[in-house]
């Protein structure tokens, strides 16, 4: 991204916090995704020499060299990448909503609707305030909220999870990016693409960045 200096000079100060946590969250994990990208073409490069040292007859190398793949595969598709993307999705979602719940309205706020969240319900407030049309994405927080729940609260497993049928209902609109697969071999649970959550992080920072320089040039900050 080109450094805007006209665009940081205009950014209140108490912004930049925000906008910070978020670039961290972002450089943690394209850091991790090109890290275990890494990783998997070493272990692959090594397969053929851990297969022939045994010395194993050829029916056991073939048996063996696909043990191996398979749990190269595993390991460097699924394992790692599920818990790498759901600590950026717990991480980015949490900086989110931080940045709401530590904003002093200079208004009075109505109470949440029941089934909204205060941080979502601050967000829906504020852009109304500062006209800014963000219901998508609004939206599509809340449904990334929802998902990062499930993983907080029941291991990713949407069976049994007390928003699974708005998971479920919301997610066609995500795809491909988010599908609900059993990638894992632990129940059905949100699979998030490699890919997905980038762009979502460096679309909410100029969200944040955007609604704060609003608010304050409108006065609807106490300081």
């Amino acid at each position: 991204m080109v450094f805007d200096a006209e665009k940081f000079l205009n950014t209140p100060i108490f912004a930049l916090d925000q906008l910070g946590l978020l670039s961290n969250v972002g450089d943690f994990l394209t850091f991790s995704e090109d890290s275990i990208a890494h990783q998997k073409t070493a272990a692959l490069e090594g397969v053929e020499k851990d297969v022939t040292e045994p010395g194993l007859e050829e029916p056991e190398v073939f048996s063996y060299r696909e043990h191996l793949l398979n749990g190269i595969d595993f390991r460097f598709d699924v394992a790692l990448p599920m818990r790498v993307r759901y600590a950026a999705l717990t991480a980015f979602t949490s900086t989110v909503e931080w940045s709401m719940t530590i904003l002093r309205p200079s208004f009075h706020i109505t109470k949440p609707p029941k089934g909204t969240s205060l941080p979502i319900h601050l967000l829906a407030v504020f852009a109304d305030r500062c006209d800014l049309p963000l219901t998508d994405q609004i939206r599509c927080l809340e449904f990334l909220i929802w998902v990062r729940n499930s993983i907080m609260h029941n291991a990713g497993v949407l069976k049994g999870y007390r928003y699974e049928q708005q998971v479920r209902s919301s997610i066609s609109a995500y795809h491909p990016n988010f599908i609900i697969s059993n990638w894992h071999y632990i129940g059905d649970t949100v699979e998030i693409k490699r890919g997905a959550l980038e762009p979502l992080i460096e679309s909410w920072s100029e969200i944040i960045r955007e609604l704060y320089t609003v608010a304050t040039k409108r006065k609807l900050l106490l300081f």
